[in-house]
């Protein structure tokens, strides 16, 4: 995989992720994910959530706290 990550990270950036494997249809993918700064966080919300476009609230904190120490991202 291949990350380009470019903006400023206190208003707004730009992450194309590309990877190649034998396990993706077709043999790769290109991912880009654009954010920007909206303001302070809601009363509801901490460090590390996400708002997904479809409303769908993330927290990546709590999402690398269950990966192994490693760094390795579990079997499907």
């Amino acid at each position: 995989a291949h990350s380009v990550v470019t903006g400023s990270f206190d208003s707004a950036y730009t992450m194309t992720v590309t990877s190649q494997s034998d396990a993706v249809p077709g043999g790769g993918m290109t991912m880009t994910m654009a954010a920007k700064w909206l303001g302070p966080c809601a009363a509801d919300q901490k460090p590390g959530d996400m708002i997904m476009g479809n409303g769908m609230k993330m927290n990546i904190v709590d999402m690398q706290k269950r990966l192994p120490s490693q760094g390795i991202l579990p079997p499907r």
